[in-house]
């Protein structure tokens, strides 16, 4: 069994849609307005869990047991609940090694302007909950089976996840026939979206899929992310569509 840490903040999200970004000392009604669980790692393992119950029906792949690592406030107060319902019934996320704060009963907070005329969104966050140290992760991975442990922040350099500029330039891929469009509906999440598929790739594809199948799917994830609102139902449409398992990159020459 492979255990996957995940280790970082979890938000609670206002998404406020705007025609425009609003200029400074200025009033300006939404068009639209959403509230849910965010967070970089939270929202990596809302997608990743889609792709592991879908296939869990196969054989001859890992069992992977995702964990969520992070500082949330009193462990029986509504916002904790919030949090860990917000990934569904049957979820296989284990929050037993959350660190939580009794003294607080607001989660981190993070309000999100998204603009419609230009397609950017600003973010301004607030976390009140006391930093984790290094004491508590320590106590908190205590105790797992350290053989397959994969510890990771899903927030990390880019180079530290993507081929080096050697393998890239070897591998441009010809988009002549990339012809397609879609609508973009919301970008947020987009990228902790991308790190699902490229997670999913590793654990349970790490012999069967070379770097361009493991990107290749994690692109046609992310490209299925930003034609929605929110996670729910990403992973399971890409994986019903059988998206791109077997296929191979073709680089130009």
């Amino acid at each position: 069994m492979l255990n996957l840490v995940c280790v970082g903040a979890c938000y609670l999200d206002t998404i406020l849609s705007v025609p425009h970004f609003p200029e400074e000392d200025s009033k300006l009604r939404a068009t639209s307005l959403s509230v849910r669980r965010g967070g970089n790692c939270p929202n990596s393992l809302e997608v990743l869990q889609q792709l592991l119950k879908a296939q869990q029906e196969g054989e001859g792949h890992k069992v992977v047991r995702p964990y969520l690592i992070s500082c949330l406030p009193s462990a029986e107060g509504p916002a904790s609940a919030r949090v860990r319902d917000s990934f569904g019934p049957d979820s296989p996320v284990d929050f037993t090694r959350c660190i939580y704060r009794e003294q607080h009963d607001q989660p981190a907070s993070s309000y999100i302007i998204r603009s419609e005329a230009a397609g950017t969104r600003t973010l301004v966050n607030y976390n009140d909950l006391p930093e984790m140290t290094v004491l508590e992760f320590q106590a908190a991975i205590d105790g797992l089976d350290r053989q397959d442990d994969i510890v990771t922040d899903t927030k990390v350099p880019t180079n530290a996840w993507w081929p080096n500029q050697k393998w890239h330039d070897e591998r441009r891929y010809d988009q002549r026939n990339m012809t397609d469009k879609i609508l973009a509906c919301s970008t947020v999440g987009a990228g902790d979206t991308f790190i699902a598929g490229m997670l999913y790739g590793l654990l349970c594809y790490q012999e069967d899929w070379d770097t361009d199948t493991k990107l290749r799917f994690a692109v046609q994830l992310a490209t299925r992310k930003v034609q929605v609102e929110g996670f729910g139902g990403i992973g399971t449409h890409v994986m019903g569509m059988g998206a791109a398992m077997d296929q191979k990159a073709t680089p130009v020459s």
